[in-house]
């Protein structure tokens, strides 16, 4: 939901922690992509239902779940790019998650 973020970018707007350059900056690429898709052409789809069923559609999902698992990534910090202590042996990288349990 937009609440969730817009009020701490309103807030970082007004403290100047954001400058509104970055802001249009983001806004110009989001609508040059949709420029590129054809959004502005015709940017209502004619059959809402429709749309939903391709959308939450299992080839949809199954893709969605395909590129979730494909884009998981293992680190190694070859040549010590990363800036950590050499005594640290792992480092677990956690966030909130939405999965539902499915049966298989």
């Amino acid at each position: 939901m937009p609440d969730v973020y817009i009020n701490a970018v309103r807030l970082l707007l007004r403290t100047g922690l954001l400058p509104m350059e970055a802001v249009d900056a983001r806004v110009r690429d989001i609508l040059r992509v949709k420029y590129w898709l054809g959004l502005f052409d015709e940017p209502y789809v004619k059959d809402p239902a429709e749309a939903d069923r391709v959308v939450r559609g299992s080839a949809s999902l199954s893709t969605a779940l395909r590129a979730a698992h494909e884009s998981i990534v293992l680190l190694k910090n070859a040549n010590g790019t990363l800036p950590l202590r050499k005594d640290i042996r792992s480092i677990l990288v956690t966030g909130r998650t939405r999965r539902k349990s499915r049966t298989p």
